[in-house]
């Protein structure tokens, strides 16, 4: 009896774990992969498409904010999040930072919109069905031109890049003083 505990414990790559923490691990996977099986998410996203997509939902009176984004890359029938960047009209948006990327005609012919670089992020794709009794799907817009796009997405590495080279240098930064501190 004793020995079949002993291999039990070993269905872990890693000796050092405990029953916990395969059950969780176990746990995860199983909640994962039925995400995939169960759910209605298998839509398929394309970057450069422009989507409505539900901003915020009051949980009190069950109002939704829609705005407008671009899918920054593409998605497959299994992810459950894909990478948006919001994009607001340019009239409506003297609060926001972001990228003037032009007129885009299949929403408007005379707005121009701007890229709100500081709010790209993973949303889930539920955010993307407008009324989940009836699971109609979002209003598609149309396909962004690739310049804009480009631009885009290369504003947004400068951006992660800054933020890498900032906290590299205040973390070297902090390392100096500690070890002035010790010394």
């Amino acid at each position: 009896m004793k020995e079949d505990k002993k291999l039990l414990y070993f269905i872990s790559p890693n000796k050092d774990n405990n029953f916990y923490e395969q059950l969780e691990r176990a746990d995860d996977l199983f909640q994962r992969e039925r995400h995939h099986v169960f759910n209605s998410d298998f839509k398929v996203f394309k970057a450069k498409e422009i989507y409505d997509f539900v901003r915020r939902l009051d949980p009190i009176t069950g109002n939704k904010t829609i705005s407008k984004c671009l899918i920054l890359d593409n998605s497959n029938q299994f992810d459950s999040k894909v990478l948006i960047c919001p994009i607001y009209p340019k009239s409506a948006s003297e609060n926001k930072f972001g990228l003037n990327i032009g007129k885009i005609y299949q929403i408007s012919d005379s707005e121009e919109y701007i890229a709100a670089l500081a709010e790209i992020r993973y949303v889930n794709k539920k955010r993307f069905v407008s009324d989940p009794k009836t699971k109609s799907e979002t209003n598609f817009y149309g396909v962004l031109n690739a310049s804009s796009y480009l631009s885009i997405l290369n504003s947004y590495k400068k951006i992660i890049q800054t933020i890498i080279d900032k906290s590299t240098e205040y973390n070297s930064n902090l390392f100096a003083q500690r070890r002035y501190l010790t010394a």
